[in-house]
């Protein structure tokens, strides 16, 4: 069984690694259309007025251990660069990776799920739940969960919850509204 989980995790790792559905750059992995935003947020450019806020962040992120962590505020005001690029800062914290999850087209919370598992390279090929083989993936692996837009879907919280529990994930969250 653990083979499989490595197998399930191993799109994580690689560095520049293209290939017609998925884009790696570090251990920062985005899945479809995913790319071009994921490609623009990664670029690494100045992060005007933000150096403060960046490296509070990446403390929150290195030394709190699973603390799950929100980056809260309006549209358009960098959110996710600024969690991206804090990702970029503490990935060295995360072994097994960084993933990123747009959730901002996923407009029912009861697909979260199936989003965190195709960033992940995961698919669903139906012999055992989605949420199974999301949770045995993560199962031991210090890996940071970077899910962008989670207002879109704030009822899949405890769904997320039940699934990160059981594992040693980190979350990164951006969101419009405060998360609770």
């Amino acid at each position: 069984a653990d083979d499989e989980h490595r197998r399930e995790l191993e799109p994580l790792r690689g560095v520049e690694r293209h290939e017609d559905d998925l884009v790696v750059v570090g251990d920062v992995v985005g899945v479809g259309d995913e790319r071009d935003l994921l490609q623009e947020l990664v670029e690494p450019r100045e992060l005007a007025g933000r150096a403060d806020e960046l490296a509070t962040l990446s403390k929150m992120l290195t030394s709190d251990g699973q603390r799950p962590v929100t980056v809260t505020g309006p549209g358009g005001i960098g959110k996710s660069r600024l969690a991206v690029a804090a990702a970029r800062d503490s990935e060295s914290s995360f072994p097994d990776g960084v993933v990123f999850v747009d959730l901002a087209p996923v407009l029912d919370a009861d697909l979260v799920i199936t989003a965190v598992a195709n960033a992940m390279g995961i698919r669903d090929t139906g012999e055992r739940p989605i949420a199974d083989k999301v949770a045995g993936a993560l199962a031991g692996r210090r890996v940071l969960l970077l899910l962008d837009n989670v207002e879109q879907v704030v009822d899949a919280a405890p769904k997320l919850s039940a699934l990160l529990a059981e594992s040693a994930a980190s979350v990164l969250a951006t969101s419009r509204i405060l998360l609770r």
